[in-house]
This record gives structure tokens, sequence and C-alpha cells, in this order.
């Protein structure tokens, strides 16, 4: 009998061991809905305490899991489980959970309780989507490529169809004195056509640079400032729409390295989406302030209509906008431009509420001297 119990002991120690040593998180509860037991990993993932939780109802822990529970447990062994996402937000940051429950059957088929099992996805899930990110630039690289070579070609023959034209009206306007009227029009015509070229002729290679990699122009200057000049450019725009713009900004040292120009069209491409997502005097905040020590975190939040959860995973897809008249390039350019500064940006909405968009940059740390000295903001 003390071989015996010895030997459960020890199998009982070992299965614990292989429970503790599992590298997801574990939860089993029993059928009437209490928590029978759980590993350490559990714990560290929830932020919760095996003291506190085991022994209590399911209700002490996410809605996820309850209602994993309530499917699972009135189920057979024919049940393939449960499997989804969830976000869990703690004090530590917001993870993505991804969580798998089945059945726990006994010999006889028979539920005796529900397992449920979790582990941190927030890396894969953030790779994955920078994979089908990548993936969709290449595609609008070589959509762009295409449609710029295809439009070039036209333009030339049309370039020199218009020059013919100019010269031909020269020598029109030279042997016939009496149809200068006539022959004024045509002239104001192709020089209309000339015009219109040459805008064309800019906006194609704007779309060739665009689909190749850029070399941005870097240097050091404040987000604060950058953030200040864009407001003001926007002046016009908040006060059509009798808009309260804000800035709220603690000291100066908000320094960060990358193009100022292109951070500028980021900020504009952001403003102008709150522009037009609030109504008549609403309300626009940015707000700054330091993350910690080498990282800057801005939120520009609004008012407005907000955005439906649905739509919130494809906000930065290219050529995707929640407005009828939207191109779907603006956040999208912005989303590229944050990331290739080495930023990240994510956007926080509720129907009716409005909208946050949290942006953290990396800060420059010699900055504050290169600024301050140089008269730089």
């Amino acid at each position: 009998m003390k071989y015996m119990a010895e030997s459960l002991v020890s199998h009982e120690r070992q299965l614990q061991l292989i429970l503790e040593s599992f590298p997801f998180g574990v939860f089993a509860i029993n059928p009437e809905g209490f928590i029978s037991s759980m590993n350490t990993t559990a714990g560290d993932l929830l932020n919760i305490q095996k003291e506190k939780v085991v022994g209590k109802s399911v209700s002490v822990l996410p809605l996820s899991f309850r209602n994993h529970f309530e499917q699972c447990k009135h189920v057979s062994r024919k049940f393939d489980g449960l499997e989804e996402d969830f976000i869990f937000e703690s004090k530590g940051g917001k993870k993505i959970i991804k969580q798998s429950s089945s059945p726990l059957l006994d010999e006889n088929d028979q539920v005796i309780g529900v397992l449920i099992t979790f582990w941190d996805v927030t890396k894969v899930r953030q790779l994955e989507s920078h994979i089908q990110r990548s993936e969709q630039l290449v595609a609008i690289g070589q959509m762009t490529a295409g449609l710029a070579h295809e439009v070039k070609n036209p333009l030339g023959t049309v370039q020199l169809a218009s020059d013919l034209i100019a010269s031909e009206i020269e020598e029109m306007t030279a042997a016939n004195e009496n149809e200068a009227a006539s022959v004024q029009i045509i002239s104001e015509a192709a020089a209309d056509i000339q015009d219109e070229i040459q805008r064309l002729d800019h906006l194609v290679r704007r779309f060739l640079q665009f689909s190749r990699e850029n070399k941005k122009d870097e240097s050091v200057f404040n987000m604060k400032t950058v953030a200040s000049e864009t407001l003001q450019l926007l002046s016009h725009q908040f006060r059509k729409k009798q808009i309260h713009a804000t800035l709220e900004a603690d000291g100066e040292d908000y320094f960060v390295k990358g193009d100022r120009n292109q951070m500028i069209q980021a900020l504009i491409n952001l403003f102008i989406n709150s522009i037009e997502a609030v109504s008549h005097q609403g309300q626009i905040t940015v707000s700054m302030k330091k993350m910690n020590n080498d990282t800057i975190g801005i939120e520009i939040k609004d008012d407005g209509i907000g955005i439906p959860q649905q739509k919130i995973k494809r906000i930065f897809n290219p050529f995707f906008s929640t407005k009828q008249e939207g191109t779907g390039l603006g956040l999208w350019i912005t989303h590229d431009i944050i990331s290739s500064h080495n930023g990240h940006i994510e956007v926080e909405s509720e129907i009716g509420e409005g909208t946050s968009f949290l942006i953290s940059l990396k800060k420059h740390e010699k900055g504050d001297h290169y600024e301050k000295n140089n008269l730089v903001s």
C-alpha cells in the first residue's frame, strides 16, 4: 500500500510537472463551471494568481473563456472543439490570445469538464499582417509601374501632336492675319493641351517614384512642431466646419529622425480623415507623451461618426475606404510612412463615439542638442 501510494504521488507529480512545463496556458473547468486546475503559464498570460482562481467560478475569467465553456460542456467526443482569437488588455499592453477549447471526457465518453488551452499569438499575427501588407505592396508597385508605363506612351504621342499644332498655328498666323481670331482659339486650346500633358507627366513620374523604394531625406525634427505646423496648414478647413483642434504636449522633447515632409504628409492624411468624420463644431485632439525612454506616443482623437468594427482590420489596406468618394490610399500611405520610420500605427473606434489613431515612434536622443542649438523645430 505504501509503494502504491508513493507511486501515485510520483505519477501525480510527474503529470503536474508536464502541465507546468507546457508552453501554453491551460484551464480545466468542471461541469459545474468551477476552475479545477491551471498551470503557471496561464497565470502569466492573463496576469492572475493561481490561488485566486482555482476553485472559483469561470465567471472570474474573461468573457471569451466563459463562452467557450458554455459551448463545450454538453458535447461529446465527436465535437471538434472551438478556436478563436481575442484581445486581452492589461497594464502591460494588448495581447492577441488564441484559445482552443474541447470537452474533457472520461473512459465512457462522458463529459467531466472542459479543457481550455491558450497562447500569445501577438507577434504571429503582426508577422502575418506584415507579410500580407508586403504582398499587397508588391502588387501595387507592379500595377503602378504598369499603369505609368501604359499612360506614358500615349502621352508622348499627344505631346508631339500638340507641338505640331503649335508650330502650324504660328505659320497660319503669319499667312492669314484675317483669321487671327480663329487661330487664337486654336492656340489657346493647344496651350491647354500642353499644360495638361505636363501635369499628367508629373503625375506619372510620381507614380513611378512611388512604385520604387524611395530613400528618405532624413533629418532630426521635433514632432510637436511638425504637428503644430500641420494643424496651422489645415486651419482654414477647421474654421470652415467650426472644428476645435487642440495640441496637448508637455515639454519640447519629442525629437525623431526621418523624413520631415513625409511625416507632415502622414499627419495631413490623418487630420483630413478626422475632419471628414466629425460634424460641425466637432473636436479633434492631438496629444503627445513619452511612452518610455526611447518611444514617443502620439494620439489623434476625434468625436466623429466612428468606424464599424468589421472594417477596422482593413482600414490601412490600399484602395479600401469607408467613404464613397474616397480613394482608399490616404491611410495606406500614412501606414507606409510610419512603418518606414520604424514606427507603429493602430486605430481604435466606436460607432457614434469617435476614432483614435495611435502612433508610436522611436525617440531620437541626439535631437535635443542638435535642434536646440540650430534653432530647428
